[in-house]
């Protein structure tokens, strides 16, 4: 499990806020967790792979291939002041794992930038309005409300 390992070595590196980017409480996961998967998740079914199977409710898919920097777009498209969950993609013992955290888009964008375990993420509002991931074939996946696709995409 590299992917814990590499957002801290990165929030230790940046000097990242840490009240701007940590791991959710076991206490909560679980709460947190349901509930995207019961608010984007069709049939309430796995969040694994669910963003290259069509298994999010009402979503858009778009190639990123050669803009890999999408993600910079999102300080045109979220508040830059809120939290966001984010789930990264890790593997235990070969299963699918995920981290959960809170944390906010600029603080996202370096760990975005400067990871070198990165596999699929979850980026969902706090208020549960919108989700979007970026799977392992370089497509980014988005439902809901409240960002302006256009925005978002705009470089893509």
């Amino acid at each position: 499990m590299n992917m814990r390992n590499d957002i801290e070595r990165i929030i230790k590196e940046f000097s990242l806020d840490r009240n701007n980017i940590f791991e959710v409480s076991k206490q909560t996961y679980a709460a947190i967790t349901d509930k995207i998967r019961a608010v984007f998740i069709k049939n309430n079914g796995s969040i694994h792979w669910s963003n290259i199977n069509g298994s999010i409710k009402d979503s858009e898919h778009i190639c990123i291939s050669g803009n890999e920097l999408w993600y910079h777009n999102l300080l045109n498209c979220v508040d830059n002041n809120e939290l966001m969950y984010v789930l990264f993609e890790d593997t235990k013992v070969y299963e699918p794992k995920y981290w959960l955290y809170e944390i906010k888009v600029r603080e996202l964008i370096t760990v975005l930038d400067e990871s070198s375990w990165l596999g699929d993420y979850y980026i969902v509002s706090k208020k549960f309005n919108w989700l979007i991931s970026e799977n392992h074939e370089e497509h980014i996946c988005f439902s809901g409300q409240g960002i302006n696709l256009k925005t978002l995409i705009k470089s893509v």
